[in-house]
């Protein structure tokens, strides 16, 4: 099994906190995670040199642009630069993606169940070469996720919202 999850074309980033341990980084590992932690420079930019390199071999990659799971289901927090950073020295596009639902089906602190989930795909979006490019990218694929957020599945306004 270990031999499988290592080779699979698509990888995550990992942000290591205080809440990790070993066994769990350790999986992460071998599973494909590229594993960073965002308060060491030189951690951010072997995470970027390594993750260009996966590229380079095939691999995909999924980045989670806020790097924490938003409080609730309709707002999203801000968004960090790495995949956008990334995006910009590797020149490969980054294709938005929102799944919605998750709030019910994973909530923060509870156990997984059953929901009704929708994935909106958006178009490829190219992070141009210069510095001003990564926040104009980060601006536009938040603009368009928050705007797919803001309705619930299949456009039923506030569902799953509670009731103030």
């Amino acid at each position: 099994m270990q031999f499988w999850l290592k080779h699979l074309p698509f990888l995550y980033f990992i942000t290591l906190t205080g809440a990790n341990t070993m066994i769990t980084v350790g999986h992460r590992g071998a599973s494909g995670h590229v594993p960073v932690n965002s308060c060491d420079e030189n951690s951010r930019k072997t995470t970027i040199q390594r993750s260009i390199d996966a590229m380079e071999d095939g691999s995909s990659f999924m980045i989670y642009p806020e790097g924490t799971r938003s409080k609730d289901s309709y707002t999203l927090a801000s968004f960090k630069t790495g995949a956008f950073r990334l995006s910009q020295k590797s020149k490969v596009d980054i294709l938005p993606l929102i799944l919605k639902g998750t709030g019910v089906g994973m909530p923060i602190g509870g156990i997984c169940r059953p929901a009704n989930l929708e994935i909106i795909i958006g178009n490829p979006l190219m992070v141009g070469p210069k510095q001003e490019d990564i926040q104009r990218s980060i601006d536009k694929s938040k603009t368009f996720m928050q705007q797919h957020l803001s309705v619930g599945i299949n456009n039923e306004i506030d569902i799953g919202k509670k009731k103030k």
